[in-house]
Parts: C-alpha cells; sequence; structure tokens
C-alpha cells in the first residue's frame, strides 16, 4: 500500500509539473500537484499514520465515507462528461456557435485551433449558417479570441460575410448568453463547437439562454485528457451547485 502512495504522488507530481511547464496556471494543475503532494507526505509519514487511524474506528469510518463519496461524486461528474460526447447533428442549423479556447501571441492555441476546424468541417455540412465566434481578451493578449478565431477562419475560406464577433464573453456562460443576444430570435437551432470534453456543459449553458444546442467535439492531445476532464469535472459541479442555487 505504501508503494502504491509512493507512485501515485511520483505520477500525479511529474504530470502536475509538466503542465505547468506548457500550460498557464489553473485550477486543475493546482489540485493535481496538491492530491500528489497529499499522497507524498501519506506515503512517508504511512506507518505512523495506519496506526493511528487503526486505533479510532471512527475516523477510520469517516475516510471510508469522505472517500466513498468523493469517488461516487466524480465517477457522476465524469459520466455526465462523457454523455455530452456524444454528438447530436441535425438536418439543418441556424448557426455554428464556436467557443473560445485561449490564444497565444495573437495565433490561436492547440486546443483552439482543433475547434476552428471543426467548425469548417461543420460550415461544410452546413453551409447557409452564420458562423458566431466567441471569446474575450486573454491576459497579455493584445487581440480577442474572436478576433483571431475570426481571422483563422477567412485564411481558411470561410466567407467574411458568414462570420459574427462576439468579443466580450471570459466564461463558458457567457459564451453561450452573449452570443445569444447576437442572434436574430432567442429560440433559434445552434451547432455548438468546441472540445469533446466541453461539450455538456456547453451546450448546458447554451439551452439555458434558451437556444436548440446541438454539439459537435473537437479532439485535444492525449497528453492533456487527464487535466483536462480534472478541471471540466470541476467545472459541471461548480455549474451545477450554481444551478441549484439560483
Amino acid at each position: 500500500m505504501r508503494n502504491m502512495f509512493w507512485i501515485f504522488s511520483a505520477l500525479l507530481i511529474i504530470y502536475g509539473l509538466a503542465s505547468l511547464w506548457t500550460n498557464r496556471i489553473n485550477i486543475g494543475i493546482v489540485f493535481i500537484l496538491f492530491l500528489g503532494m497529499i499522497c507524498l507526505v501519506v506515503s512517508i509519514y504511512f506507518k505512523k499514520l495506519k496506526q493511528y487511524v487503526q486505533k479510532r474506528k471512527k475516523l477510520k469510518r469517516t475516510i471510508f465515507i469522505v472517500l466513498s463519496i468523493g469517488l461516487l461524486t466524480a465517477a457522476s461528474l465524469e459520466a455526465l462528461l462523457l454523455s455530452g460526447m456524444i454528438e447530436k447533428q441535425p438536418k439543418s442549423v441556424d448557426y455554428i456557435l464556436v467557443f473560445g479556447a485561449g490564444v497565444k501571441n495573437g495565433s490561436p492555441t492547440p486546443v483552439l485551433k482543433n475547434r476552428l476546424q471543426k467548425a469548417i468541417d461543420m460550415h461544410g455540412k452546413y453551409p447557409e449558417s452564420i458562423i458566431i465566434v466567441s471569446g474575450g481578451l486573454d491576459t497579455g493578449e493584445q487581440y480577442t479570441e474572436a478576433f483571431v478565431m475570426k481571422e483563422y477562419l477567412i485564411i481558411n475560406g470561410i466567407p467574411e460575410q458568414l462570420i459574427m464577433m462576439e468579443d466580450k464573453a471570459t466564461s463558458t456562460k457567457e459564451n453561450a448568453d452573449f452570443s445569444q443576444k447576437l442572434m436574430s430570435g432567442k429560440s433559434q437551432e445552434v451547432m455548438v463547437v468546441t472540445s469533446d470534453y466541453h461539450l455538456f456543459r456547453a451546450s448546458y449553458y447554451a439551452n439555458k439562454a434558451g437556444l436548440t444546442p446541438y454539439h459537435a467535439g473537437a479532439p485535444i492531445p492525449l497528453s492533456i485528457v487527464p487535466l483536462t476532464h480534472l478541471r471540466e469535472m470541476m467545472g459541471i459541479g461548480k455549474m451545477l451547485v450554481e444551478d441549484v442555487l439560483d
């Protein structure tokens, strides 16, 4: 058991530091490093912690219950995430809504580039639809996500007159809410285009904005799947809690 904690701590810390090297710091990376440090502490003091817990049955029971609830919650959130990855593509849609994913030095990040390529594919299927690119200004950037996305689409053959920009949004909810205000009518049928792991939450907010969402997901590099899924599970959990409180 102690060796298992050593292995987990090493894997989590190495992955967290590698993610920090290639990505901006975010809650997902912090959480992974935090879990890695906990596993490291447990592995170092394993014998003393084991003896301490075994002498206290109530504490042992409490730890078991907390871990069980945590695992069940995580499994439920991941199930919701995965359920959103089932694509829904009707015969026609009014708009193709592309959610932003960050720019760097005036160019789309690899994740955003994949979303834009998916939007181009969807335009081939729905050539009469208007494409809305949604995303505000990232820290340290000169151009908004929406502007960079629009330029990328134009360079790749999408007519400028078929593109609308929403350049104020800084969150998934704002992507949906602000984009809806650009549309003629509230209950428009919309093809939501984003990364596959992000489809559940993006479609949820689009529906809350009064739209009729369908969705198509863009792939992400395999190396960032654990990080993105962990962050998105937290995002879904936060969204559901806020929805209940509202």
